[in-house]
């Protein structure tokens, strides 16, 4: 409900640069709302809402960018798992529908995604990182993978994590699909 209202009012204030900030000032509110509910249900509509915002020529695009890819990245670690994956998924809705562009994701989003998988903190976060990476490996191409994602996930494949090591397992295959073969041989294949 709240995602369709956040809609439909784009769409009445899309001419009015001010209006859209203070929307986007309500969006960043309710993707922060103490309840998981109201988390969840805004990043199901996330997508949408950028969708829009690019549909309607938005003059302040770079704004929504700064506005709006934050909080995706930030729900990622959501104390929720269900928050954490719709999350996950808006991000790579994002991706697909080349919302995002390639530049932003190799500086910005890929870093902090790796980031997490160092953190103690979030080690229970660890396998559902690993398994964002390796569904965000196809839509990266071969290089930026091999560049940004390889280096942590072969070290992961390692990690103490029964959870970690299961998950890079399961998605190792996907890891290789996309890579070198160079790569695969030299560094994947010799982690297992």
């Amino acid at each position: 409900m709240v995602g369709r209202s956040v809609v439909e009012t784009l769409r009445v204030v899309h001419e009015s640069p001010a209006d859209v900030e203070r929307v986007m000032g309500i969006i960043e509110k309710i993707a922060s709302d103490s309840e998981a509910g109201v988390r969840g249900e805004m990043m199901e509509h996330l997508p949408h809402i950028v969708m829009v915002c690019n549909e309607l020529g938005l003059p302040t695009w770079p704004s929504i960018v700064n506005h709006l890819l934050p909080i995706v990245v930030t729900t990622i670690t959501d104390n929720d798992s269900q928050v954490r994956k719709t999350a996950q998924t808006a991000l790579l809705v994002l991706m697909e529908q080349n919302l995002v562009g390639q530049q932003y994701v190799e500086e910005q989003l890929c870093p902090v995604i790796v980031n997490l998988t160092h953190f103690d903190e979030y080690v229970d976060y660890h396998p559902s990182i690993v398994a964002l990476m390796s569904k965000m490996a196809p839509l990266l191409g071969s290089e930026v993978t091999e560049m940004m994602f390889v280096p942590r996930f072969t070290a992961l494949c390692s990690h103490n994590g029964v959870a970690i090591r299961n998950t890079c397992a399961t998605n190792f295959g996907d890891f290789c699909a996309v890579v070198s073969r160079q790569v695969t041989e030299t560094q994947l294949l010799p982690r297992f």
